[in-house]
């Protein structure tokens, strides 16, 4: 992919950020409601096989897309994604059977793992490359947007008896994007190969730093969705709540800044809120302390989020910004799935309150080891020069 700072790249951040926000709109309206579906005919079972079959397909799918963007192009590539995520939703409504419920969250698993990693290059590439790190806050802004708007609405619409209903918005929501996408996004632009790989981002000391920096955050999000509710029972909601707004926030924030100060500068708070609002959970008593807690990892894992993809994008250049969103996405989506399972085991074994402390010494362990890894890197940020379109 090469950078295109034009008039027209502009207007098409917007077209990008736009069409990302339906998928992720469709992604929060069902990810609540299939694994309730999936327990009625399956049990908890049912309903775990659900979340691990989507999450499963989604960093599958990543994985595999630099070397799909190299051979198909981003635009064709995007509107599928856009429309496999949403459209065969519409199969929930004919068939409560555990088997097509799981072929059918597996295709919209890979939908997703398409539109994440090639929403946030496409919006990299039609930034202007000195107004990339605030084009990316605005788009994790939106794509964090819809985790808070969405899931009560799906989780309503499931439980008053209108499931046919939430299937079609979700599917319709999500082929409007695909619709905006094949008919705005300027096809030629985007179809310049992709020259990196994700093995290659990963060598890149820089990146592993930056990656590492973010990982147990991302581990910490997985924890935060899993057991916040059932640490803290009375305030629970309403700290997922302060959790969410604040992530969001902290990204558009981010974003803001991450064009004009040093990394560390952003990724060094980023990583003390998210460590002492993890501790914090754990240790204090169920209270507002704990939303206010909850409230303050929210951010930093939301400044981490927007600044450690901006850095990796910065690192790699235009022609690398598909395998730097993979290399982030798989650390996004590998992280929190690690979490959940992984502070399972804790939980199960040293109880609840050492998921959230274990959370915090897994920030400050990988933070110790990304300067570690960073040791000799330079931290210089380095904008790469404007590149014209193709003709």
């Amino acid at each position: 992919m090469s950078a295109a700072p034009t008039l027209v790249a502009r207007r098409a951040v917007v077209f990008v950020i736009a069409s990302t926000f339906a998928g992720f709109s469709c992604l929060y309206l069902l990810l609540p409601t299939v694994p309730l579906i999936a327990e009625q005919s399956s049990g908890r079972l049912g309903a775990g096989l659900a979340t691990g079959v989507f999450m499963t397909a989604t960093v599958a799918c990543q994985a595999l897309m630099p070397s799909i963007l190299r051979r198909k192009g981003a635009h064709g590539v995007f509107v599928l994604g856009l429309a496999l995520i949403g459209v065969p939703g519409l199969c929930y409504s004919f068939s409560s059977h555990i088997a097509v419920i799981l072929v059918v969250t597996a295709v919209r698993g890979a939908g997703f793992g398409i539109i994440a990693v090639v929403g946030a290059a496409l919006c990299a590439v039609f930034a202007d490359p000195e107004r990339r790190g605030r084009a990316l806050g605005i788009y994790g802004f939106f794509t964090a947007g819809a985790g808070i708007v969405y899931p009560p609405l799906g989780v309503a619409l499931f439980d008053g008896g209108q499931r046919g209903v939430l299937f079609v918005v979700a599917s319709a929501v999500a082929a409007g994007g695909a619709v905006l996408a094949w008919l705005r996004l300027p096809r030629q632009a985007l179809a310049v190969p992709e020259t990196g790989s994700v093995q290659a981002a990963l060598r890149d000391r820089g990146v592993l730093a930056s990656l590492l920096s973010f990982f147990p955050a991302a581990m910490f999000f997985g924890a935060v969705y899993s057991f916040l509710v059932l640490l803290h029972p009375h305030v629970g909601s309403g700290a997922l709540l302060a959790f969410g707004i604040a992530m969001t926030s902290g990204r558009l924030v981010a974003g803001a800044r991450v064009d004009r100060v040093p990394f560390a500068l952003l990724v060094i708070p980023g990583v003390i809120m998210t460590l002492v609002g993890s501790l914090a959970i754990g240790v204090l008593a169920d209270g507002m302390a704990v939303v206010v807690a909850a409230a303050a990892a929210g951010a930093g894992c939301g400044v981490l989020g927007t600044a450690t993809l901006a850095d990796v994008m910065h690192r790699r250049g235009p022609d690398e910004f598909a395998s730097s969103s993979t290399a982030w996405n798989l650390c996004f989506d590998g992280g929190a799935a690690i979490g959940s399972i992984g502070f399972a085991v804790v939980a199960s074994t040293a109880g609840l309150k050492t998921v959230f402390v274990g959370a915090a010494v897994c920030v400050a362990v990988c933070g110790s080891c990304a300067q570690w890894v960073a040791h000799g890197a330079s931290r210089q940020r380095v904008v790469p020069p404007p590149v014209s379109p193709r003709p």
